[in-house]
């Protein structure tokens, strides 16, 4: 038992028993901690980290998963081997923390300070950022993957608790977390959230941080989208979105009510498409009609094709509809035959 702050910057071994921190701050600096078959009792501690290289952290080490108050301040992180739960306070001052395939989670009334480029949670594997939110709390989740992606969410639910979980992808999968990858304009990052009670009352606002380097493509204007699991469809969000910053940018999503998964910030107020062009092209035939013909290699929960027409190329009336084929790995070959074309130039698009 700790009778008064310490700390150590050489290897620790626990072999048997429990190492209790007992309401001390212990700061470790070592590089390698091996643990058999004892603990260390953090419930009531400050636990700092403070080394410079990587340091994984054995599976089931502290009493109950639990400490009190973590400081991650050392450059070369640590990993977690098995779920961690945060009591009070966790300072995010330098260093990663790598969850892996565990969570990290907060206590409803804990808070989070500090966060950064330079240090934030990762999650590089199935494992999830967790923390409880009470109705008119909000929460910073300091996130990311490859690079730090922030994420705030205040609860306007109205009435209790509900807890939120976070995985930040590197990518962007045009069936949510599946299938083939979307390759312009959009943001390659996924949030992919979850939230525990239905999304009532005020619904959540949301804040989503992405920087020059993550986009593909164009964003005008840059808009969230989210991925409808019931529909199997990307869909835009609701509520009111807007963007602040430049390096980074912050999306702002206020009152979402809608339902939770898969989140993308998109281009234009609209979600990309859900299908790969391979070609369009028309002709005149000798009955004086215009035949247009296009073709796609790639189709996701598409459902029509719709051919609109304009004669100055601004202003489009649709002429008519081909039913699309859903879902396709496959070349797909459409037409469409224009009986009543207008005399002079025409512009048509799909």
């Amino acid at each position: 038992k700790l009778h008064t702050n310490r700390t150590i910057n050489g290897n620790l071994t626990l072999t048997s028993g429990i190492f209790d921190l007992f309401n001390k701050s212990f700061t470790y600096g070592g590089s390698s901690i091996t643990r058999t078959s004892g603990t260390i009792d953090a419930t009531t501690a400050t636990l700092e980290f403070t080394n410079t290289t990587s340091l994984s952290i054995p599976a089931n080490i502290f009493v109950n998963a639990d400490i009190s108050t973590l400081t991650m301040n050392g450059s070369g992180g640590i990993r977690l081997n098995s779920n961690l739960f945060v009591d009070d306070l966790l300072t995010l001052t330098n260093g990663i923390i790598t969850v892996g395939n565990f969570i990290l989670e907060h206590d409803q009334l804990s808070n989070v300070s500090g966060g950064s480029a330079n240090s934030y949670v990762r999650t590089n594997g199935t494992g999830l950022y967790k923390s409880s939110i009470s109705n008119g709390s909000n929460f910073t989740f300091h996130v990311g993957r490859s690079s730090y992606n922030q994420l705030y969410i205040k609860n306007n639910n109205g009435t209790g608790v509900d807890v939120f979980t976070v995985n930040v992808y590197d990518s962007a999968w045009r069936g949510g977390l599946t299938g083939a990858l979307f390759n312009k304009d959009l943001v390659f990052r996924t949030w992919d959230i979850t939230k525990s009670n239905p999304n009532i009352g005020g619904g959540v606002d949301m804040k989503f941080m992405y920087r020059s380097s993550e986009i593909i493509g164009t964003l005008s204007p840059p808009t969230l989208n989210h991925y409808n699991t019931s529909t199997s469809a990307w869909e835009i969000a609701l509520g009111t979105g807007s963007v602040s910053g430049s390096a980074p940018y912050i999306l702002t999503q206020t009152g979402y009510t809608g339902s939770f998964s898969p989140f993308v910030i998109g281009g234009d107020a609209v979600v990309p498409l859900p299908l790969t062009w391979q070609s369009f092209g028309c002709e005149n035939n000798s009955n004086g009609s215009v035949m247009l013909n296009w073709s796609t290699t790639m189709e996701q929960n598409t459902a029509t094709f719709e051919i609109e027409r304009s004669t100055g190329g601004e202003t489009f009336d649709e002429i008519g509809t081909v039913p699309a084929a859903g879902f396709s790995q496959t070349s797909r070959f459409y037409r469409f035959e224009d009986l009543a074309p207008v005399e002079g130039t025409a512009y048509y698009r799909i």
